[in-house]
C-alpha cells in the first residue's frame, strides 16, 4: 500500500505542470497550433557554485546555460520533433512555434520538462469593430446618454461649477471604435 502510494506520488510529481491557458487554448481550439514554452528544472545550486569559482563567471553562466539547453533539446528529441523548437538558454527553456495538443500532451507526460505554458509574446490583437454608418449617426446624436439621463433639463439651473460627476459604467470592450 505504501509503495503504491509513494509511487503514484512521485509520477504525479515527475510530471509537467501545464498552465491553465494552455489547458484552455487546446480546449476550445483543438485542431489549431500554438507556440508554446517548456521550461526545464535547472541546477541553480552548481550554477552558482561554479560561477563562484571561475575565472570568468559570465563565460561560466553563458557556458552552464548553453550545456543545458543542448542536453534538454536531446531529451526532448525522444518525445516530441524539435525540428522548429528554438533554444532558450537563458530561461531554462525551449519554445515550439507551431505546437499541437498531441505535442501538449507529450511533453506534459514528460519527466523532462517542469512547466508548460502558452508563450506571452504570441498574442494578437483583435480587430477593431465596425458598426454601419446609420448605427454611427444614430451613437453621435445621443453617445453618451447624457439626453437619456435628463441632463439638458438642469443645464437652465446651473453652469455646472463646483459639481462632482460620478460615473457608473458597465464597461467597455477594448475594441470600441471610438477607444
Amino acid at each position: 500500500m505504501k509503495a503504491t502510494s509513494i509511487l503514484a506520488l512521485a509520477s504525479t510529481a515527475s510530471a509537467a505542470n501545464v498552465a491553465i491557458r494552455a489547458k484552455r487554448h487546446f480546449e476550445t481550439e483543438s485542431a489549431s497550433e500554438v507556440g508554446l514554452i517548456a521550461k526545464f528544472p535547472l541546477d541553480i545550486a552548481a550554477l552558482e557554485q561554479g560561477a563562484l569559482l571561475a575565472a570568468e563567471p559570465r563565460e561560466f553562466v553563458d557556458a552552464f546555460l548553453k550545456e543545458a539547453s543542448k542536453k534538454n533539446l536531446a531529451a526532448l528529441a525522444n518525445i516530441v520533433s524539435i525540428a522548429d523548437a528554438v533554444a532558450l538558454p537563458i530561461g531554462g527553456a525551449v519554445y515550439f512555434p507551431s505546437a499541437t495538443k498531441a505535442t501538449l500532451d507529450a511533453l506534459e507526460a514528460s519527466t523532462v520538462v517542469e512547466y508548460i505554458d502558452l508563450n506571452a509574446a504570441d498574442f494578437t490583437i483583435p480587430e477593431v469593430l465596425k458598426g454601419s454608418d446609420a448605427q454611427e449617426e444614430d451613437a453621435a446624436k445621443n453617445e453618451w446618454g447624457v439626453e437619456a439621463i435628463g441632463a439638458p433639463e438642469i443645464w437652465k439651473y446651473s453652469n455646472g461649477k463646483g459639481a462632482i460627476v460620478g460615473s457608473i459604467d458597465s464597461g467597455a470592450l477594448h475594441t470600441h471604435e471610438a477607444i
